[in-house]
């Protein structure tokens, strides 16, 4: 059987309840990369912009915002062990995989402090400081640059919660 992790900045859970997820369907999300369910452990992840480029490379974060990462990431966190048996791949993104049903947890592994794992991990990261050089030339090659991404994540944000409202 093949176990899948699915990260959460709630711990202590037994099972999984389905979310309203941005493609506003009520789905519990997991995924077979320890590392991409450590990154949905954060809090405020509308403070950056995640880039996921597979097992093998890890996941390229970008701060929309000043010290974003320590806000998303410097809290506690769990990521928690599942049965792939819950699951089905998402045809949307094949490297998630989801359920719309409540998904019972085999084994919890607690964080104290997100950041402090993530920095432990860091070949498995490359960070983009929001201010620097770096951040600069990364947001000039995303499409509309650093505002226009914002809006377009504040737009599904606002659908999200008009959906949640219903």
């Amino acid at each position: 059987m093949k176990l899948l992790f699915h990260g959460s900045s709630t711990q202590g859970l037994k099972v999984l309840k389905p979310n309203i997820s941005l493609e506003l369907k009520k789905r519990v999300y997991a995924s077979e990369d320890f590392i991409y369910a450590l990154v949905r452990a954060g809090v405020q992840l509308d403070l950056i912009r995640e880039e996921y480029e597979g097992m093998d490379r890890g996941f390229t974060l970008a701060e929309c915002y000043p010290d974003a990462f320590k806000k998303t990431f410097e809290c506690p966190g769990s990521v928690y062990l599942l049965g792939e048996k819950f699951f089905r791949l998402n045809p949307d993104d094949p490297d998630e995989y989801i359920s719309e049903y409540g998904v019972p947890v085999y084994c919890e592994l607690p964080f104290d402090n997100i950041w402090e794992t993530m920095q432990k991990l860091d070949e498995h990261f490359t960070f983009i400081h929001y201010g620097t050089q770096e951040a600069d030339e990364y947001w000039n090659r995303v499409r509309g640059g650093l505002d226009g991404y914002l809006k377009r994540k504040l737009k599904r944000k606002e659908e999200m919660m008009k959906a949640r409202a219903k």
